[in-house]
């Protein structure tokens, strides 16, 4: 239900209007000074914080990943949401392949369970596709990860989960300035940080 009101709302003014009501631990991407005041999902008043395309890193940020295998899988994603970002079709193919091979070398580590099974198939289903094609199975590909990556923390890579209201999806992506990889270069700073912790 806040997803639904959260997407209603930014249709109404996008990413370049006016900031959108969000949740109380959300970063408004754009926008102005700060201070305003918006609604969140229960219809509460609460104060947004706006930054110009550089996020709140320090606060949405972790540390991923314990595993060699799941760092391997999270690193070739992310590597395939920032040629998306690119608006780089060839690059983003090549990522494609990259995470199909680090997910299914992953999938025989017992301890990460069957999410790289998942990972891989959901990879597999975008080989060879254009970049179209890609960006729109990549938000069930992004949770899947997202998940591995919450479930893995521990390690040195520093990442955050991010949110496109207007696609709607997730990703995953180092530093704070939002890069989408649901539209690149059209609406590239469009979009959130968020708590890692309420991705499903």
């Amino acid at each position: 239900m806040r997803r639904a009101l959260i997407f209603a709302l930014f249709l109404t003014v996008g990413c370049g209007g006016e900031p959108a009501p969000a949740r109380k631990d959300m970063v408004i991407q754009g926008g102005g000074g700060g201070g305003e005041k918006a609604l969140d999902a229960a219809g509460q008043q609460v104060e947004t914080k706006h930054v110009e395309n550089t996020g709140d890193f320090d606060k949405f940020a972790f540390d991923c990943c314990k595993s060699p295998a799941a760092t391997a899988v999270v690193g070739a994603y992310v590597a395939l949401a920032e040629k998306l970002a690119a608006d780089d079709e060839p690059a983003s193919q090549l990522a494609v392949d990259g995470l199909v091979k680090a997910a299914e070398t992953a999938s025989i580590d017992p301890s990460l369970g069957e999410r790289p099974g998942a990972i891989a198939k959901a990879a597999r289903d975008l080989q060879a596709k254009d970049i179209a094609t890609i960006r729109a199975g990549l938000d069930t590909l992004s949770v899947d990860v997202i998940v591995l990556a919450r479930e893995q923390t521990g390690g040195s890579q520093k990442l955050s989960s991010a949110f496109c209201p207007m696609a709607p999806g997730h990703w995953l992506q180092r530093g704070g300035a939002i890069r989408n990889p649901y539209y690149g270069a059209e609406m590239l700073t469009c979009g959130t940080l968020e708590n890692v912790a309420e991705v499903e």
